[in-house]
């Protein structure tokens, strides 16, 4: 290695994909073989993380870039700017394959309109808050975003007072724009309402996209609901904090067959208070969704259903702790639960003397041995009536 000049150390550099193997390289190598932005990287590493320095460069609000940041920006294909005061340094030092994403939400919006401005020939992601923008600026930044030929990912917020139409009007202009993102998604935020015109607007975007997430919306129409039933390009849907969105959405039309992937946050299924049975078999829902699950049931839940789920025993454990007390049938047949799964609720029974809960554990992932020393452990417990164990192999 010792022979490589620092001209092919830097070609080598820029395809190396892990931070962390980036400045394992970079150490082993005799200084004489770094070019000046390489050097000056290793510098910067003794006072920031290395995940914000390769293979993206995310800069935030910290002092310690400032020294060093020039002289290494011209390293890299994307740059994630998290406060806008550093725009013009961006905007000088970096070179014309450079892609900018900017997410500085909480910049004054003159700030938010000169960062648009600046970039409008490599903006590839831009978070925009049109909380305090008068409508001159709303008018402005919607002009500039036409010219904005590489923008592909859009996150837009107002409040109620802000009349978005000029912007939400510029973007069948943006023609690589799939991915857009409306609303807030922080619960502490007002609810957005979308006039007629703005869900018309919005929905006249769909076609184009591939990503759309909303978050914390209330819509006037069911027009926005229908065009996201429709899409054929849409591949990932998101829903946060929209009760009657999600209502709307999930009522038996069938969903786009290219969807890939639907999120659904927040859609309040703990503030269904009347809420006794919920369904949820079927739907691929692993660990992490069962968790999710567990956290949101309402305790006025008495059966629930995830049959042919992915849940494994984590996934179980996490519905028994949270709803055993009130949850009184729970199925969860063919959900790859192993006996050990079965063991750890056994146990969790034992713990929780009060808990009515029955559990369908048919097709778990166990032998005809493990079966029997599973039964034979919840006839010492009194519990077989509560269980209904079965292997794959049974059926």
């Amino acid at each position: 290695m010792h022979r490589l000049d620092q001209a092919l150390m830097l070609e080598i550099v820029l395809f190396v994909p892990d931070a962390k193997q980036l400045f394992t390289l970079l150490n082993a190598c005799h200084k004489s073989m770094l070019c000046t932005p390489l050097i000056y990287l290793l510098e910067l590493k003794k006072t920031c993380s290395e995940d914000d320095l390769w293979p993206i460069l995310c800069l935030r609000a910290e002092p310690q870039w400032n020294a060093n940041l020039y002289q290494v920006i011209r390293l890299y294909s994307n740059i994630y700017i998290y406060d806008l005061n550093w725009t013009e340094i961006i905007q000088k030092h970096c070179n014309s394959r450079t892609m900018v994403h900017l997410f500085d939400m909480e910049a004054p919006s003159n700030y938010q309109v000169i960062a648009v401005q600046m970039f409008t020939g490599s903006l590839h992601t831009l978070s925009l808050n049109l909380k305090s923008f008068s409508p001159s600026k709303i008018l402005l930044t919607a002009e500039t975003l036409k010219l904005c030929t590489k923008l592909e990912k859009l996150h837009l917020t107002w409040t109620s007072s802000i009349n978005p139409t000029q912007l939400l009007l510029c973007l069948k202009d943006c023609k690589m724009l799939n991915s857009l993102s409306v609303g807030y998604s922080h619960l502490l935020y007002q609810t957005m309402h979308l006039t007629e015109e703005d869900e018309a607007l919005i929905a006249s975007c769909i076609p184009q996209l591939k990503h759309f997430k909303i978050s914390s919306s209330q819509v006037e129409t069911k027009l926005l609901v229908t065009t996201l039933q429709q899409s054929m390009a849409l591949e990932s849907l998101s829903i946060v904090n929209g009760i009657d969105l999600c209502g709307l959405l999930i009522n038996g039309t069938p969903i786009s067959k290219g969807l890939k992937k639907l999120v659904l946050h927040c859609t309040g299924l703990k503030s269904m208070k009347n809420l006794t049975s919920l369904d949820l078999s079927m739907n691929f829902i692993g660990c992490p969704g069962a968790l999710a699950i567990a956290s949101a049931i309402p305790s006025s839940l008495r059966y629930l259903q995830l049959k042919l789920n992915r849940l494994g025993d984590k996934g179980l454990a996490s519905i028994v702790k949270h709803a055993s007390l009130h949850l009184e049938t729970l199925d969860v047949s063919n959900t790859l639960i192993s006996a050990f799964g079965v063991q750890r609720l056994l146990h969790h029974f034992t713990l929780v003397p009060s808990s009515k809960l029955r559990v369908d554990l048919s097709r778990i992932e166990a032998d005809a041995d493990e079966i029997n020393e599973l039964v034979h452990a919840a006839t010492n417990l009194n519990m077989t009536s509560r269980l209904i164990l079965a292997s794959k192999s049974h059926y």
